[in-house]
């Protein structure tokens, strides 16, 4: 579990040269070994620890959206050999309060002490100076701007933030003040009208966060705009990261969000108050003079206070990499010589290590589209067939009304990855028509299909995005769509490329792309089959965990020593009475081994193994069984790798 930067519950993660304007960072390191032992008397989600670190190594990874880490192949490492940490006796500094909730709480020894509920008298507790106090329900806190720079979202332009506001609010943990703008309209806009008084459909939105524990993924109390007035320069571009704007009178009211962004005033809740305020994305540098960055393939250098572009990497074939903290070139090309892929309705070759056009397909009426793996011109309104080979879903970890799935052929586009996703914003079940009038957008969905083709998650774009146009979906009664338990049946589906805007409206795209699916049975739950390959003394396995799941792993303490959470493939094995075999596993790609059998098919956790190995990081693992009938995992240490092997059984 803590072999991951998703699930685990113990995590070290390093962030190395972090951009001044938080949009980049140059390295992460996730843990790969090591211990950790932390002190019986410091509960770590209240603030206090005392932890002791032993031959700790973390490894360069990438974290993808999902939040799991995969280690870069030859990257850079980090080892601590001994270590002592602790945030001291005192979670707190003696004498603060804080508001949790509507009880006043004050520093004492060091912890936090519960004093007065402000609830008795019917009032509330907010933050005034810095101080917790009771107040009448209705008196809003006053919120001041000392620094009035707006950031805005690198992957999503029309959210912005601002961290240059006193007071703080409620405990020690981080607040967020965010903007959102669903529509580029300048002038002055009523933030408390019948459109931008309620977030499920604003156009011009404030919110307030107080108090986040991202660990656990809650917020104390979230704020959104009641009232007042906010002014848009005519030369801001709203959805696109440039904004001068002036708020004159504005009141954010306590609220509840549901699944569908309904916003809610909480009764009795607390309120914040801006009186004047100038906020802008200009004015202040976003950047240190003379750094560098890659921003796709182009160097890019900080020139007054501004990141100007510079070479393109592309251009000699190369890629641009962070080398010790400055952007530069590197050979080695960004594709496989010969591969395709469709740019548009284009076809593109690589030549050289680098992408070259070719035919334009739209100049004979044609699209472009990956077939068997290859750019082809074809038929607009041809639709590419999407088959699944595996129907697990997999919810998301802090969304879990989201699912995604990656057991669909074939792939998409170009080299880089595509994303299958459903969305969930009701917990209805039975059968549900995927084009009727609220299900046929992306505004208004209830059950939402999308595919992205060719995601560039460092410059936040994708090639195309599908949505649903037609077909049905059955949720099966025992399923709760909101909460990461589902079972369910396609048919018939088709999904056309569109655009979405800002407000998240689907539009098709003319003589666009579009996909579909005969029939698919999808579930989040894994189907565990016995249905192995038999295996016989004598003889050489070729295969490719790539082509497996991720359902097996022993766990930190199973047979193996370690938990095992790559792609794994099962094989059946019998060895007869008084023989034993020899097994060993040699990966010819990249994959931390592990090769353990188990008694029990089904046994996914490891309860009924008898016999594993992981001692290498080479990729080689070997055992000795004896007499009886096993499933022998073939399996890695590492989640999100995979890659060919050869497993020979020798009889001894």
């Amino acid at each position: 579990m803590n072999d991951n930067y998703r699930t685990c519950s113990q995590c070290m993660v390093v962030l190395e040269d972090i951009a001044a304007d938080g949009s980049s960072v140059a390295r992460y390191y996730f843990q790969e070994s090591g211990s950790m032992v932390v002190s019986a008397g410091t509960p770590p989600q209240e603030g206090s620890l005392d932890v002791t670190l032993t031959d700790v190594t973390l490894v360069e990874v990438t974290i993808d959206a999902e939040y799991n880490s995969t280690p870069v192949a030859g990257g850079q490492c980090l080892h601590i050999t001994a270590a002592t940490l602790s945030t001291g006796t005192v979670a707190c500094v003696e004498g603060a309060t804080q508001c949790a909730g509507n009880v006043i709480q004050t520093c004492t020894d060091g912890i936090w002490a519960d004093g007065t509920d402000c609830g008795d008298n019917n009032e509330t507790c907010g933050m005034v100076d810095g101080t917790a106090q009771c107040q009448a329900a209705g008196v809003c806190i006053e919120l001041t701007y000392v620094d009035g720079l707006l950031v805005a979202d690198v992957d999503y332009p029309s959210m912005y933030a601002n961290d240059g506001y006193t007071p703080d609010l409620g405990g020690v943990l981080p607040d967020w003040h965010q903007f959102e703008f669903y529509d580029g309209a300048t002038g002055v806009m009523d933030l408390g009208d019948a459109v931008n008084g309620n977030y499920i459909s604003c156009s011009q939105c404030i919110r307030f966060f107080e108090d986040i524990d991202e660990g656990a993924g809650t917020t104390a109390r979230q704020y959104f705009q009641q009232s007042g007035t906010m002014t848009i320069a005519a030369t801001s571009d709203p959805l696109n990261g440039t904004m001068d704007m002036v708020l004159a009178d504005v009141t954010l009211v306590e609220v509840t969000i549901a699944a569908d962004y309904t916003s809610t005033p909480v009764a009795g809740g607390q309120c914040l108050h801006i009186t004047a305020a100038t906020l802008s994305t200009s004015g202040t540098a976003t950047c240190i003079e003379g750094e560098t960055q890659c921003a796709g393939e182009v160097i890019q250098t900080c020139t007054g206070g501004a990141w100007a572009d510079g070479t393109d990497c592309n251009g000699n074939g190369e890629t641009c990499e962070m080398v010790d903290g400055d952007a530069v070139c590197v050979a080695g090309g960004i594709c496989t010589d010969g591969e395709t892929q469709c740019v548009g309705t284009v076809i593109q070759t690589c030549t050289g290590g680098a992408w070259a056009d070719g035919a334009d397909c739209s100049d004979d009426g044609d699209i472009c589209n990956m077939v068997d793996g290859d750019a082809t011109c074809v038929a607009a309104g041809t639709c590419l067939e999407l088959t699944y080979v595996d129907g697990l879903l997999v919810p998301d970890v802090e969304y879990p009304s989201m699912y995604s799935n990656d057991g669909y052929t074939p792939d998409l586009g170009g080299v880089l990855p595509d994303w299958h996703q459903f969305e969930f914003y009701d917990g209805t079940t039975g059968a549900v028509d995927l084009g009727d009038a609220t299900n046929g957008n992306y505004i208004s969905c209830m059950q939402c299909v999308r595919f992205f083709e060719d995601i560039d998650e460092g410059a936040g774009t994708t090639a195309r995005q599908y949505f649903q146009e037609s077909g049905s979906m059955v949720i099966d009664a025992g399923s709760d769509p909101e909460n990461g338990s589902l079972d369910m049946t396609l048919t018939d589906v088709t999904l056309i490329e569109v655009t979405v805007a800002a407000d998240f409206t689907s539009t098709p795209v003319p003589g666009g792309q579009c996909l579909h699916i005969t029939s698919a049975v999808l579930s989040s739950t894994p189907v565990i089959t016995c249905d192995a390959p038999v295996i016989t003394a004598g003889s050489v396995i070729n295969g490719d965990t790539c082509t497996g799941n991720s359902f097996y792993n022993p766990g930190t303490g199973g047979c193996t020593g370690y938990s095992a959470n790559a792609n794994e493939l099962l094989y059946e094995l019998t060895v007869p009475a008084g023989a034993s075999y020899q097994l060993d596993l040699a990966y010819s790609d990249v994959v931390d081994a592990s090769l353990w059998a188990t008694s029990d098919c089904l046994d996914t956790a490891g309860a009924s193994c008898v016999d594993g190995a992981d001692a290498n990081t080479d990729g080689t693992e070997s055992l000795t069984l004896t007499a009886g009938t096993y499933y022998v995992v073939v399996d890695g240490y590492t989640a999100g790798t995979c890659g060919n092997f050869a497993l020979t059984v020798t009889a001894q």
